[in-house]
């Protein structure tokens, strides 16, 4: 009787513990997805807040100005920002956000830290 005991409790125990590895594995992946998600949200928030800046610039007109200070991350993970034929490129992670932006007429690059985006005869200037 206590060797049948013994069997019966391994199995259910080895039952048990394979539906928690299952469970891991669900979790995990639905944990990877949230991480996925918030950085989408993380970067699609910073192309807006990016693109409206130098949208507001250009639209104010000659002699606008503005001081912009970027995150020296992205949900900590580094970025870079490029500014190319109308269109502001957001890479973080392999991944590659885009914004379209009013104008075409943009000189200089964004870096991490403090931005100065000013106007210059209908020209964004970034310094």
């Amino acid at each position: 009787m206590k060797a049948q005991t013994g069997v019966e409790f391994m199995i259910l125990f080895g039952i048990f513990l394979a539906a928690i590895i299952i469970m891991v594995f669900v979790v995990w992946g639905y944990v990877l997805d949230i991480n996925v998600s918030t950085t989408d949200l993380h970067a699609n928030s910073l192309l807006d807040r990016v693109s409206g800046k130098l949208d507001t610039v250009f639209l104010e007109g000659h002699g606008f100005s503005v001081n912009f200070t970027l995150p020296e991350t992205l949900s900590g993970i580094n970025y870079s920002l490029d500014i190319k034929n109308g269109f502001v490129f957001l890479n973080i992670s392999e991944r590659v956000y885009t914004k379209r932006l009013i104008t075409r007429n943009v000189t200089g690059d964004l870096e991490v830290g403090k931005n100065i985006i000013e106007n210059v005869n209908g020209v964004v200037v970034i310094s």
